[in-house]
């Protein structure tokens, strides 16, 4: 009997120690598997900026925010950045902050003769862009991305109930310079966005980001010849995503 007992106490003990490491391999496993693949984690902070038009505008001079760095100018004259072919882009400091100089002949709705818009209720319109990405070899702080890391510069800002995310969420202001000719009923519509994001992939594509957004007016055209100042209603959040710590 007591060898009975010592064979099946044997037997549990066995089956205990096959049972927790089985439960240790798949623990290390799930951990493998909730740890990013090095070869997916990016680093990087990405501009947009859209310009819609319903009506031709001429002898362009247009001043946009920038991020300050030297690694955002340079990126105004890579072939890589998407623009308008005719567009000529630089850079100038103001007492506004670090803005994006766009100069061009004309910005037109219609492409090439045709039209490539869509119609709304004050005619054909259409959009350009242009867009770009900035690399970093290390984390990007979003949590505090709006102190700490290339930002837009803006002013005014509040807190706000506008973003549908459990960061922190703000309104504020800025500034775009417009210089043009154009008809009473021509409007310009400017929408101009930054995210700096960590992504990785891990079990599916994750990360966190910051992100700002300004846009012309509340109305959000601007109609007629320009020749100043105009301005933009800003959407900034920070500390958006996942984090592993």
């Amino acid at each position: 009997m007591v060898n009975g007992v010592k064979l099946l106490a044997g037997i549990v003990g066995g089956l205990l120690a096959v049972w927790l490491l089985s439960v240790g391999l798949f623990v290390n496993a799930l951990d493998d598997a909730f740890e990013p693949i090095p070869e997916s984690v990016e680093h990087r902070v990405d501009y947009e900026a859209t310009f819609q038009v319903n009506g031709t505008v001429e002898d362009v001079r247009m001043m946009m925010p920038l991020p300050e760095g030297q690694e955002f100018a340079a990126k105004l004259e890579n072939s890589t950045t998407v623009k308008p072919e005719d567009w000529n882009l630089s850079t100038a400091a103001t007492d506004r902050g670090r803005m994006m100089v766009i100069e061009a002949d004309r910005i037109t709705p219609y492409r090439d003769g045709n039209v490539t818009g869509e119609r709304d209720e004050l005619g054909y319109q259409d959009t350009y862009d242009i867009e770009f990405s900035v690399s970093y070899n290390r984390t990007i702080d979003t949590r505090n991305g709006l102190e700490t890391e290339p930002r837009l510069p803006t002013r005014n800002r509040e807190d706000s109930d506008r973003c549908m995310s459990q960061g922190e969420c703000y309104s504020s202001t800025s500034d775009a310079y417009l210089n043009y000719s154009a008809s009473d009923d021509a409007f310009t519509y400017i929408d101009i966005d930054l995210e700096g994001r960590n992504s990785w992939f891990s079990l599916g594509w994750t990360g966190n980001f910051y992100s700002q957004e300004l846009r012309t007016g509340i109305e959000r055209r601007v109609s007629g010849s320009q020749s100043g100042w105009v301005p933009l209603n800003g959407t900034e959040e920070q500390g958006v995503g996942n984090y592993r710590d």
